[in-house]
């Protein structure tokens, strides 16, 4: 049987990652990928945010994790931090994406 995985936040660090209009927030307001992870876990806060995650979910919250470590420095991001230990997550820097001249 696989060890159930979730991810154990308390409310006010829910908040900051879906609230990103505040200086204290856990995500900024940025580009598609932030908000593709942004909304990932607005669904699983929506699936109930103390369940285990499903394998699907646990994959597309790791594949969005990698989108937004490919081009943002996210080692400040505590909260983000906290949820990647808990998931078992490390970023593959290997296949770090260099921002095109549109971006910047």
């Amino acid at each position: 049987m696989e060890k159930e995985i979730r991810i154990t936040l308390t409310d006010a660090e829910w908040i900051s990652l879906i609230d990103c209009a505040d200086d204290d927030s856990g995500l900024p307001i940025c580009c598609a990928n932030i908000s593709a992870l942004r909304d990932e876990l607005i669904g699983v806060i929506r699936n109930g945010r103390n369940n285990p995650l499903s394998q699907w979910e646990l994959d597309e919250l790791k594949k969005k994790l990698q989108w937004c470590y490919d081009g943002h420095d996210m080692e400040n991001l505590i909260v983000i931090q906290k949820i990647c230990k808990q998931i078992g997550f490390e970023p593959k820097t290997e296949n770090k994406h260099e921002p095109q001249t549109i971006e910047l």
